[in-house]
């Protein structure tokens, strides 16, 4: 069985994107993805999305489990303190500068993964 290389979800057909995450399978195989980070609320997810594909950085944000999928809430999760609501894939060799762009435009409303 083959996987999406940015959500790791199950492809069932010869598609060449992921019905999960909408990534694009065939420009994947040459590159690794890791996830930077998480934003908290789903209008800064959306603001990063955009500057990072300005700056030609592909990237994939898809909500944390029980959240609806790539959709999203823009509530708070009912149990504990979160992170974030929204993980941030990108190519491993764009990570060092996507994380200084989040960094500069979101400040506190994103958490760089350590």
């Amino acid at each position: 069985m083959e996987y999406c290389p940015v959500c790791k979800s199950e492809l069932t057909s010869d598609s060449d994107v992921c019905a999960i995450c909408n990534s694009e399978i065939k420009n994947h195989e040459s590159s690794k993805w890791i996830m930077i980070g998480s934003i908290e609320d789903k209008i800064s997810s959306d603001y990063a999305e955009e500057t990072l594909k300005s700056y030609n950085i592909p990237v994939v944000i898809i909500s944390n489990p029980g959240f609806f999928g790539t959709a999203g809430l823009s509530l708070n999760p009912f149990y504990g303190n979160s992170v974030g609501l929204f993980n941030v894939s990108v190519p491993e060799s764009t990570a060092s500068e996507a994380v200084e762009i989040l960094t500069m435009i979101l400040g506190d409303s994103w958490s760089k993964k350590e």
